[in-house]
């Protein structure tokens, strides 16, 4: 049985290499594109939806709002790949990308009311600040498996399938800023007025790694007998899980309290946190619109059932033109 299984595979080894033209020499080219890929984001987008969220019920509330902080729904894609031509229309690739793209946005939520007695006018004020910068990079090393065929003297349709291994790293940045004041006046009672502000800016980092398929069709036209314009479309699968990295926060605060009588006492300090762990999605509340939004975050020890480890979905499709160097 075993005999008979091996002369059946050494028959149809044969027969392949008969029938199948073989270059005297090895071959190779050597393929440079660049363009753009879709994603779908996962966790990250979702939580930039929430914010948008966050924005609006606080406007509802009678607050002045803005936000434009946009979803990370493409991002610029370059890829060079050596591809090693074992038969006439075969090949196998081995090649690396680069995907890169940072979005940046502010928010901002102000507010101010007074409110008027027969004896007494009490009035708040409270001002919010945010600079948000989110960035995604990943590496890929890509594998693929090449089908050329020609339907014309300078035009050829290519077709490849494969898998990758990928790097990847997240960063977000807030950079923020608040204060707010309340103050009473009365003819009758003493007047007061308390002051709160604090700046600061919070950093994530994380990284992670993960294995993805992809697969794709192109068209290629000769320009000279070495050098050929490439046009491709392809699509991908990976989703990032398992993210690591680390959080700081610095900020600084001040607070003043001024009374008729006693005058001005004054505090400041500054504070530092620094966490590492893993990027988790979770739910914050906020106890002015009494709402939950879904963010995402590194945290050293998550204790919250409702808490979950973070995925960002890379998947998507790839649109790239450039050039094929035939050697």
């Amino acid at each position: 049985m075993k005999k008979s299984l091996k002369n059946l595979f050494l028959f149809v080894f044969i027969v392949f290499f008969a029938v199948t033209p073989i270059h005297s020499q090895p071959k190779f080219s050597f393929k440079l594109v660049g363009g753009f890929s879709t994603m779908g984001g996962g966790d990250l987008n979702d939580a930039i939806s929430e914010y948008n969220k966050y924005y609006a019920d606080y406007a509802a509330l009678g607050y002045s709002t803005s936000f434009d902080l946009d979803e990370l729904r493409w991002i610029p894609n370059f890829k060079g790949e050596l591809i090693i031509h074992l038969f006439s229309n075969f090949g196998i690739g081995i090649g690396a990308e680069y995907l890169s793209k940072t979005n940046k946005g502010a928010g901002q939520i102000n507010y101010s009311d007074a409110t008027y007695y027969p004896d007494e006018t009490y009035s708040s004020e409270f001002n919010s600040n945010n600079d948000f910068s989110v960035s995604m990079k990943a590496t890929p090393i890509t594998l693929n498996l090449y089908y050329f065929f020609p339907i014309g003297r300078k035009i050829t349709v290519f077709l490849n399938a494969g898998g990758a291994y990928y790097f990847a790293s997240f960063k977000q940045t807030n950079v923020y800023g608040h204060d707010s004041e309340l103050a009473s006046e009365s003819p009758i009672y003493l007047d007061y007025i308390s002051t709160y502000s604090d700046s600061g800016t919070v950093k994530e980092n994380a990284k992670a790694e993960s294995f993805g398929i992809q697969g794709g069709l192109g068209l290629e036209f000769d320009i000279t007998s070495t050098i050929a314009l490439v046009a491709e479309i392809s699509g991908r699968v990976v989703n990032f899980k398992d993210w690591t990295g680390d959080l700081s926060d610095e900020w600084n605060w001040e607070q003043t309290y001024w009374t008729e009588t006693i005058g001005t006492d004054y505090y400041s300090g500054s504070e530092r946190e620094i966490e590492t762990g893993k990027l988790w999605c979770y739910p914050f509340w906020s106890i002015d619109t009494h709402n939950s939004y879904k963010t995402i975050g590194v945290r050293g020890d998550w204790t919250y059932k409702s808490g979950r480890e973070a995925e960002i979905d890379l998947s998507g499709f790839q649109f790239r033109i450039g050039i094929r160097i035939k050697i």
